[in-house]
């Protein structure tokens, strides 16, 4: 029998059923209890988010199933369909305006999104109001200043180039009545844009004292284009009568003209404007297209020069202080004016700068468009010579007139054939055999779009980059230099010069 103090000392050691041993076994099994149930939380979520995957997959395939046999059970109805048809051509070309309004409603949708996203400080084009609206702010806008009519003319020239896109869409989908709307706002569009051109060179004519340049007191000269080069504008006012002047150059914007003697003993302005798009108002068919721009050459009456007095500036007001005298070539006899009389007046020669994206074929023409009759004509023009390296063109006039370098729009036709072959499930191409100069021409087709792939000329790039709509890329490719659209006047003017012209067969 052990003694107190042994048994005592046992006990201190720890024993089996010691207070120590309890606690230190109870914690642990706390500590095990608690790692067991976070391993079953883990478990759990881990579940959970299995399920949830596996929820969201089999909604994903389900979803995918019943796409899948929805395209199956629409495919076999319009096999169906098709087969009682038997070719009723007149259905299948109303289902497929049906298919092509809803990708047209969808399309309209992205692009009104886009627009939308870009935030674009531009008006919507396709609303009457809006257009309407910006007119009237335009015309009823007072600051006539050189550079605030350039902005204007650039954000102009944008809205114009809106609106011939969504004629050519509404052509392409034969709704007339938009085609017919864009294309009364482009004319008005036009008609403002040079009235507002025409009111602020009034007025720096009218104040032509402070436009004099430092190193010439008595000259006024103003070379200066839009940020984006979409009018160019040259201006010479002559108060000096120096008969020592040969020729005026318009060094920023790659313009010159020689001054005939006569007309530099004249109290007149001589004015350049090459407008990069063509902002002549063709209300008819005309056998010919303007390439690079329209150049306006115009000689303007100049008012009565201001007095001084003392400290005093005083200006006769008169209708040359708002609107523009345009003057004939050449002159009439002019009061004062030693140079104005006389019949021996040479030819103007005029050298500007062709700009690049237009195709500039052999034997280029020159024309000046002739107003009343609303149609180009060469008689007067002369010594046409154009560099193909420097893109200079240089000739010579006798019209104070709009002048282009012109192409004749049946060069290119008769169409002599067509293929089409497939290029992906989604694309193909079309290729057009031509009589004229590029004898292939190439369009790749999509959902919605065309695009130029052939020729390969440089000119030609904006449009290989560039998908358009399939009137719109015509149309554009006709102001770059290449025409395959064909109408009636095309059809006797083929049909005069020797060409046989077969009707359509049935």
């Amino acid at each position: 029998m052990s003694s107190p103090l042994t048994r005592s000392n046992t006990n201190s050691k720890g024993g089996a059923n010691s207070p120590q041993k309890s606690r230190t076994i109870s914690t642990k099994e706390k500590k095990a209890e608690r790692e067991k149930k976070r391993a079953e939380e883990q478990r759990r979520i881990e579940e959970q988010l299995n399920e949830a995957r596996e929820r969201e997959f089999m909604g994903k395939a389900d979803e995918e199933s019943r796409l899948y046999e929805k395209e199956i059970a629409y495919l076999q109805q319009e096999h169906e369909r098709t087969l009682k048809e038997k070719g009723d051509v007149s259905q299948w070309d109303g289902d497929t305006t049906k298919w092509m309004n809803e990708y047209s409603r969808k399309k309209t949708r992205e692009e009104e999104w886009n627009k939308y996203v870009q935030l674009s400080n531009s008006i919507d084009t396709l609303n009457e109001a809006d257009v309407n609206t910006y007119m009237t702010l335009w015309k009823e806008k007072e600051d006539i200043s050189l550079d605030e009519t350039l902005k204007d003319f650039d954000e102009c020239d944008k809205i114009i180039s809106d609106l011939e896109a969504n004629q050519a869409e509404a052509e392409d989908k034969n709704n007339s009545k938009l085609a017919t709307r864009c294309q009364t706002n482009i004319i008005q569009l036009k008609e403002l844009s040079l009235g507002k051109i025409d009111r602020m060179t009034a007025n720096v004519i009218q104040y032509a004292d402070e436009h004099t340049t430092t190193s010439k007191s008595s000259e006024v000269l103003i070379s200066t284009c839009s940020k984006n080069n979409s009018i160019r504008y040259g201006l010479w006012i002559n108060l000096a009568k120096n008969p020592r002047i040969k020729s005026i150059d318009f060094p920023n914007i790659e313009m010159s003209v020689e001054v005939p003697k006569n007309l530099a003993l004249t109290t007149i302005a001589l004015r350049l404007v090459i407008f990069r798009e063509n902002i002549l108002k063709e209300e008819k068919e005309s056998e010919f297209h303007p390439l690079g721009g329209v150049l306006f050459f115009e000689l303007l009456q100049v008012p009565p020069p201001p007095k001084k007095v003392k400290a005093w500036t005083l200006r006769q007001v008169t209708a040359l202080s708002t609107q523009l005298q345009k003057l004939q070539y050449p002159l009439v006899s002019t009061v004062g004016d030693q140079g104005a009389t006389g019949s021996n007046w040479p030819a103007i020669h005029i050298v500007y700068n062709i700009q690049k994206n237009v195709v500039i074929q052999e034997n280029p023409t020159v024309a000046w468009w002739d107003a009343e009759t609303a149609d180009w004509k060469f008689e007067g023009i002369s010594d046409i010579v154009f560099s193909a390296e420097k893109r200079t063109l240089s000739f010579n006039t006798f019209h104070t007139a709009p002048h282009a370098l012109v192409y004749n729009l049946y060069s290119d036709l008769p169409l002599k054939s067509w293929s089409l072959k497939p290029l992906s499930n989604k694309t193909s191409c079309l290729t057009i055999y031509c009589l004229g100069s590029f004898r292939e021409i190439q369009l790749e087709i999509g959902e919605g779009y065309c695009r130029l792939l052939q020729p390969q000329s440089a000119d030609l790039l904006p449009l290989r980059n560039s998908k358009l709509s399939p009137s719109l890329l015509l149309k554009k490719l006709q102001t770059m230099g290449i025409n395959v659209i064909g109408n009636q006047k095309a059809m006797n003017y083929l049909t005069k010069h020797g060409h046989e012209i077969k009707a359509k067969t049935s």
